[in-house]
């Protein structure tokens, strides 16, 4: 895929494409193509899409069949960006990739945190039968992804949100068998190789944070 580095001036906004290439770039590494129904839209399709019209806003679900734009504010959707956006950035060495990367990694954590805890849109009985088991793997993509970025960027700014998702989950939402369950916050629900994996990816994301040794 061909790059092209990118410049904007003051408050100007980058190009759609940008993020459209940067969700492909992340969605070919990161995700399968379709999660809970909710498709990563292709570069071409998302560079004239609604999905994303200011930085500052959550990535929302797009079904690439339909061409609807979903009211789902997953966490996975906006962990994707950032690292298609730290991809971008090694690609080109515009900084200010990893300035908007960073916009949206805290859009996420100011919108889908409680007690400085992640979780998804909801978190009944409802909202984890809907997203199926793959729903139980987004918070672990969001911290994976939201890695990739730290280590790109060489910034500590999200140190603090790591330690705190790995403290919750072993005081609050890990069994005495050492299982882990959806809600990183508690109570212990929905004990499955997912959300196993997804609490596993947080508390090795806590490791090796920049700025550690």
């Amino acid at each position: 895929m061909m790059l092209r580095r990118t410049q904007t001036t003051g408050s100007a906004r980058r190009p759609l494409a940008v993020l459209a290439a940067a969700v492909a770039v992340a969605a070919m590494a990161v995700v399968p193509t379709a999660i809970g129904g909710a498709a990563v839209a292709s570069a071409s399709t998302l560079a004239t899409s609604p999905q994303k019209t200011d930085m500052a806003k959550l990535m929302r679900s797009y079904n690439s069949s339909t061409g609807e734009i979903g009211n789902s504010t997953y966490t996975y959707n906006q962990g994707v960006i950032l690292a298609g956006l730290a991809q971008l950035y090694k690609a080109t060495k515009d900084a200010g990739l990893l300035t908007e990367a960073e916009s949206i990694a805290n859009a996420a954590i100011n919108n889908l945190t409680t007690g400085g805890v992640l979780h998804e849109p909801c978190t009944g009985s409802g909202c984890r039968s809907g997203t199926g088991a793959n729903g139980q793997s987004f918070k672990g993509i969001f911290v994976q992804d939201l890695k990739i970025l730290v280590e790109t960027a060489h910034t500590t700014k999200f140190n603090s949100f790591f330690a705190t998702q790995a403290r919750s989950i072993e005081a609050h939402d890990t069994t005495k068998a050492h299982q882990v369950g959806f809600l990183w916050s508690g109570p212990i629900l929905d004990l499955t190789s997912y959300s196993q994996a997804s609490g596993l990816d947080a508390l090795v994301a806590a490791l090796k944070l920049p700025g550690h040794a």
